[in-house]
């Protein structure tokens, strides 16, 4: 299996265990890390049409959502705020482009066993990156239709 992985903004999430998917690595004030595709919901945008266009904007990947594995929250208590991020399960369709996010260092493609060791290494940004990938391989799975907008 092999995950998506990038250094996203925080609302939406994916990765794919069923086609590959790159990954990326993103800086955020100084300091790089790794975490999968991700970002804010656009106004008038739905959680599915913001994980397909974070997914393109993030990897070059045109990417269909098949499944919501789970909602999460993320509490930073150092900002005074709390995240929710939707976490999906999508298949990688095709490359479109190679032009990413500014903020995107490198695309990578990175395995469970990579992912593992970087968590192990606390070089991902967040625990809700290997929650969500451990969450997908005990087969949670939502409709899509779940989420209602």
């Amino acid at each position: 299996m092999t995950y998506a992985i990038s250094s996203p903004r925080y609302r939406c999430r994916t990765h794919s265990t069923t086609g590959p998917l790159p990954a990326g690595r993103r800086r955020r004030s100084g300091e790089s890390g790794f975490q999968s595709t991700a970002g804010h919901i656009e106004a008038g945008e739905t959680p599915v049409e913001a994980c397909i266009r974070e997914v393109l904007e993030e990897t070059g990947w045109q990417a269909r959502p098949q499944h919501l594995i789970g909602i999460y929250l993320l509490n930073l208590q150092h900002k005074e705020k709390i995240y929710y991020r939707f976490g999906f399960k999508a298949e990688a369709l095709e490359l479109i482009t190679d032009q990413l996010d500014s903020d995107i260092i490198a695309c990578h493609w990175l395995t469970l066993a990579e992912i593992t060791q970087l968590q192990q290494q606390g070089r991902l940004r967040s625990d809700l990156v290997m929650q969500l990938i451990e969450d997908d391989l005990k087969g949670r799975q939502f409709p899509l239709d779940l989420i209602r907008s």
